[in-house]
């Protein structure tokens, strides 16, 4: 099973592009699918021009403990405030939100869906151990409430050996919004640590 897309280089000549439906041995995976790095930049370039244009555009970053920081995948967009915060790596918690700025920050994207089936244990070691690495990191999904909320939480369950209503509560205090799905809930429950 993968557990996060590795983004770059799938070295398969059977696979094509999605979108234009040539073979290229640059092939970025999405959730699904896979483009080429023409056709993904280009899809890139459109969502970042169409974000901006929205006007419900709301950047959150909502810093959790000295290098951690959750919100949502507007707050992604916001290359400079994010390199003002000291963020190096970025994680992100969906599985259809591209990696904005590949050459700015170091990426892991967890396909996550904010759904009750949806299995978050097998991912914690290694979304932690990515938050490890870091100097600063920004864990985000669509809105900064579930999934990338879970696995903060989860996170700091396993750091600082907290159970999960203090992990909760702590997180909450820094990011009101949160709202974890009860599937998750029951899972960061289960959580041994």
């Amino acid at each position: 099973m993968e557990l996060f897309s590795d983004i770059y280089n799938i070295n398969n000549s059977n696979v094509k592009c999605s979108v234009c439906y040539k073979t290229n041995k640059d092939l970025i995976k999405s959730y699904s699918d896979y483009s080429c790095r023409d056709c993904y930049n280009k899809e890139i370039s459109f969502i970042r021009e169409e974000t901006f244009k929205r006007s419900t555009f709301d950047p959150q970053i909502s810093q959790i403990t000295d290098k951690v920081y959750l919100g949502n995948s507007d707050g992604a967009l916001e290359k400079e405030l994010l390199k003002s915060k000291g963020i190096t790596h970025i994680l992100i918690c969906a599985s259809y939100i591209p990696d904005y700025y590949p050459n700015d920050f170091k990426y892991l994207q967890l396909l996550l869906q904010d759904d009750q089936n949806q299995k978050l244990t097998e991912y914690f070691p290694v979304a932690n151990k990515f938050i490890e690495e870091a100097k600063g990191v920004y864990v985000h999904c669509a809105a900064g409430v579930s999934r990338s909320a879970s696995i903060v939480i989860a996170y700091l369950m396993v750091i600082n050996k907290w159970d999960f209503e203090k992990a909760f509560e702590y997180v909450k205090l820094k990011r009101k919004q949160i709202d974890p799905n009860p599937s998750f809930i029951n899972q960061l429950k289960e959580l041994k640590i």
